[in-house]
């Protein structure tokens, strides 16, 4: 967790300026700036790697304390710079933040195709995957990442499909979530989708009623959790 906000020019700015109104963590204030830029530059801009090009899309998540991380704040300010971008931009930026798949895959295929989804508690999404509409919800971020998304059928519609899409995307949670993970036997990093987060883990521990050392553990080294499945 850096003390200060470290980056510069425009992403520096709106750091800073989360930061400052909020007490969050720096790191997760440079996230927020960085996916609300990425969102303004749009999906025309890419990074060129010697495994392709890479678009500049970010995922971001921001695990504290309850209380403590100021977590929740920071999203709401992110909300409403999402909305003054997308008044600029003369088109909605801020895409829906509770969705079923087929719901956000049809709104991506017939509304806009990129944006910015800010959600509240990461955990939820976890937690409601038994239900049908969350059923494949990890590999479906994943997919949003990557930016496209398979057909998929729709009782009314048939076969359906958005051929790209461009989704940024901002949640929260705790460090409950390692628990949460721990329980259902995920293979959430190894299957791909913890991999394309930006994870800000706020150590502010000396506020928080739990040692989550266990918890850190797993964030920090996902490939050695057999011990924390055990």
């Amino acid at each position: 967790m850096n003390s200060e906000i470290t980056s510069s020019g425009l992403v520096g700015e709106i750091a800073n300026y989360i930061w400052k109104r909020t007490d969050t963590n720096p790191s997760f204030a440079e996230t927020c700036a960085a996916a609300l830029v990425a969102t303004a530059i749009g999906p025309n801009v890419v990074v060129p790697t010697r495994m392709g090009d890479n678009r500049l899309n970010v995922f971001g998540i921001c695990v504290g304390g309850t209380g403590i991380s100021n977590k929740t704040v920071a999203l709401d300010i992110v909300r409403l710079m999402a909305r003054g971008l997308g008044k600029k931009l003369e088109r909605r930026v801020l895409l829906p933040s509770k969705f079923s798949i087929e719901g956000l895959a049809n709104y991506l295929a017939t509304e806009t195709n990129w944006g910015l989804i800010v959600g509240d508690e990461f955990t939820t999404m976890i937690t409601q995957r038994s239900k049908t509409w969350l059923s494949d919800i990890m590999e479906f971020l994943s997919k949003l990442w990557d930016g496209y998304i398979p057909q998929y059928v729709t009782i009314q519609r048939g076969v359906e499909g958005v051929p790209f899409v461009y989704v940024n995307f901002l949640s929260a949670t705790t460090f409950y979530l390692a628990k949460l993970l721990k329980r259902e036997g995920d293979d959430f990093f190894i299957q791909g989708t913890g991999c394309r987060f930006l994870w800000d883990l706020d150590f502010r521990r000396e506020l928080m009623d739990e040692d989550p050392s266990q918890a850190i553990e797993w964030f920090l080294d996902p490939f050695s959790r057999e011990e924390l499945m055990a």
